[in-house]
């Protein structure tokens, strides 16, 4: 399969299931109360045929870094069953960091129960957990 034909699945499958918004040319968007759940097909090159699926969202933006934040990312990165955690420096800001959660799927063998638990699962957990990780470390939800 190719980029462009996992991108078409993906479109469908989400408009079936969800309230699904197009993020421009990068693919589709659905909102789970402060946070936006991002979803965006990528290729790997010409010397690998696997189509990757993107599922982000957003815990915090401006989040100051400290030892603090790197401890509680490293030690509870992977304390869900589907996504974990992930820092992304903020060069509009410097010194501070983009938190998000994150999962990846393989394209070319997705079906709909996948993907839909996926994005449910990482929709709903980062609005559950932004909040608390915003009081304790800093920084700004997606939505105030």
């Amino acid at each position: 399969m190719t980029v462009a034909d996992v991108k078409a699945r993906v479109q469908d499958i989400l408009s079936r299931n969800f309230e699904v918004g197009l993020w421009g040319d990068r693919g589709f968007f659905v909102d789970q109360g402060s946070t936006r759940c991002f979803i965006s097909v990528s290729g790997r090159g010409p010397e690998d045929p696997r189509v990757i699926v993107h599922v982000t969202s957003p815990i915090a933006f401006e989040t100051p870094g400290s030892p603090a934040l790197f401890e509680h990312v490293a030690l509870n990165t992977d304390s869900w069953l589907f996504g974990h955690l992930s820092l992304e420096p903020d060069d509009d800001v410097p010194g501070t960091y983009g938190v998000l959660f994150v999962h990846r799927l393989l394209g070319n063998t997705l079906d709909e129960d996948e993907l839909t638990g996926v994005v449910a699962a990482v929709a709903v957990t980062a609005d559950d957990i932004d909040d608390d990780f915003v009081a304790r470390f800093g920084g700004r939800r997606f939505r105030e």
